[in-house]
């Protein structure tokens, strides 16, 4: 039995140490910022050097920073939350990263790296047309302004569960920051700064699992907790689409989600370009997905030792905790006395994490929205120029993000909307590029026709299950281990444990929100295809926009005779001066 069970849990709060580590750990990444922007040689005054490093850029800064933007702070207290909350089924998304990897690895990048363009979505402008590229670019943006305060929101509750200093003085103070370095430092600082953020949540995290196992009997007694619990749910075989959570709507559905999230996004191709050619791009993509698999794996178990640890005394149940989503916090703060200054490491590494994500949103929004839209309004900009209206863009963005994060506040079930809205952008989008790459006949007609149909289907899903609202019942919790005084004001049950009625809700509105990417893929393709026939399909003549396997016959013999011809032409250049030289 854990040494939590019968004690009185109480509310904890920082130390002067934990104060100092988080301002050390913020201080770095603003040092870097003003490295990049005033004392470096290499001025951020051109957009190739703001945008991508000047495509010279190392291999293990942006495999790590690749790792920490998607190791969101929304990853480091959601996935163990979830994991405390509702079980291990979800931790089978680590098999969808891995796909993701490989997706990355033998199909976008060979691709892009090809291709050479600073947006993804030029591609579709190739493609299809300029309406498919500005529609993409403008949810794409939208999107991530929206859910980008998220990401700052989550950690700066976190924080103030811990500290008591209000949200609306911590969100401003750390989006500041991450403008700040984002805005003059570019690429290269965002990359450093977050290798150092990756160390910082690696060893946090790692910290704070082992002193969790410690205190929780090691690895069986975590394990032999969770089974207790009901926890341990990896294969939830039930094909049942309505259920929340199911071994197939979480490798169908999340593996589909992360194809964009992870591996077609913007941020990610953009770190990808910033690296001198395909071959390095594939160690990053190698690296960067073995860090988030691992990093996840970590997050996920630290849940499971968050359970054990009060199996039998919840703190959500009692009132210690304002919500499942603050367990971790609260975990950490709770055995963090056996280090001092780990409660303090552990927030900076998910402030970390949470400026990260930003950081990349950011970069990646001035790539988008000046290749895609401000470009067209300013088509004699120089270098200095470009470089300047897309740190303007960087600078009115992270304003927004900041106006945006007290919106936040005011919103019921955070995740669950991220989590939708992720879904409603991610699917008609996706679609849209798996469109262009493997179907040579589809049009731009068919494509617009595509994205908008599936845009309407999935916000009808969406505003539906909002109307509804259908909320999800977690595990069970215990309070029998707890101390009587702590039962006093518990006059009902959780929350948080009451079942809602949900017969009456229609089926569509119940639909598990992990298969909204797919719907939305495959309504594309079922629009899309038919109304690209019927308007005359499409004649494309550069088929290098196509993966490799879908190229016509034509097109791949010449492009090995080019190959060919180019080879020879090499050699000949190479031998003929060994040719014409005299004899002695």
């Amino acid at each position: 039995m854990s040494q939590f069970h019968g004690e009185m849990l109480e509310r904890k709060t920082f130390g002067v140490l934990d104060y100092v580590i988080l301002s050390i750990a913020l201080s770095l990444s603003t040092l870097i910022g003003v490295f990049y922007g005033f004392i470096s040689k290499r001025k951020q005054n051109n957009a190739e050097e703001y945008l991508l490093g000047s495509q010279q850029m190392k291999v293990l800064p942006v495999s790590m920073s690749l790792v920490v933007t998607f190791v969101s702070g929304i990853t480091m207290l959601g996935v163990p939350a979830e994991m405390y909350a509702y079980g291990t089924q979800f931790s089978m998304a680590m098999v969808c990263i891995a796909l993701t990897g490989v997706f990355l690895y033998k199909v976008l990048l060979p691709l892009f790296c090809e291709l050479q363009m600073p947006s993804t979505f030029t591609y579709l402008e190739r493609r299809f047309g300029s309406s498919s590229r500005v529609m993409a670019s403008i949810v794409y943006t939208v999107f991530v302004i929206i859910t980008t305060p998220i990401h700052i929101y989550v950690p700066a509750l976190a924080f103030n569960q811990v500290s008591g200093i209000s949200i609306h003085v911590i969100a401003p103070v750390i989006c500041g920051i991450c403008i700040f370095y984002t805005l003059f430092g570019g690429m290269r600082a965002i990359c450093w700064a977050d290798t150092i953020q990756f160390s910082t949540i690696l060893v946090a995290t790692l910290t704070v699992t082992v002193l969790g196992l410690r205190v929780t009997g090691g690895f069986s007694g975590v394990w032999e907790a969770a089974s207790r619990g009901g926890r341990l749910q990896f294969f939830t075989m039930d094909p049942d689409p309505l259920m929340r959570q199911s071994f197939w709507s979480v490798i169908i559905g999340i593996t589909f989600l992360f194809t964009y999230t992870i591996g077609l996004n913007q941020t990610t191709i953009q770190r990808c370009l910033a690296v001198p050619d395909i071959k390095a791009a594939r160690k990053c993509a190698v690296l960067s997905t073995v860090g988030i698999i691992f990093q996840f794996v970590v997050c996920a178990f630290i849940g499971l030792i968050a359970y054990a640890a009060y199996e039998y005394c919840d703190p959500s149940s009692v009132g210690i905790v304002r919500k499942v989503d603050q367990i971790i916090p609260y975990f950490v703060m709770d055995i963090g006395s056996a280090i001092p200054g780990l409660p303090g490491l552990f927030i900076a590494a998910i402030f970390s994490s949470a400026m990260s994500t930003m950081a990349g949103c950011l970069n990646s929004l001035a790539a988008t929205v000046y290749e895609d839209l401000a470009k067209k309004c300013f088509p004699n900009a120089n270098e200095k120029k470009s470089s300047n209206i897309m740190k303007l863009i960087v600078l009115i963005v992270g304003i927004i993000e900041v106006a945006l994060v007290f919106v936040v506040e005011k919103v019921n079930a955070i995740l669950y909307i991220y989590h939708t809205v992720s879904g409603i952008t991610t699917g008609p989008l996706l679609g849209l590029f798996l469109l262009g790459m493997f179907v040579p006949q589809a049009n731009n007609k068919g494509a617009v026709a595509g994205a908008i149909s599936a845009f309407s289907i999935l916000g009808i899903m969406l505003i539906g299950s909002q109307i509804f609202g259908v909320p999800a019942t977690p595990l069970p919790f215990s309070t029998e281990g707890c101390d009587a005084s702590l039962l006093l004001n518990v006059t009902e049950p959780f929350v948080q444990h009451i079942k809602s009625d949900v017969i009456s809700v229609p089926w569509f509105f119940r639909i598990s929100t992990w298969y909204n990417t797919p719907i939305g893929i495959l309504v594309v393709f079922l629009v899309a295809i038919p109304v690209s026939l019927l308007t005359g399909g499409c004649d494309l003549e550069n088929q290098r926009l196509l993966v490799p396997w879908v190229r016509s016959k034509d097109y791949k013999t010449k492009s090995i005779n080019q190959k060919i011809l180019k080879e020879l032409t090499v050699i000949s250049e190479k031998s003929e001066p060994l040719l014409t030289q005299k004899p002695a």
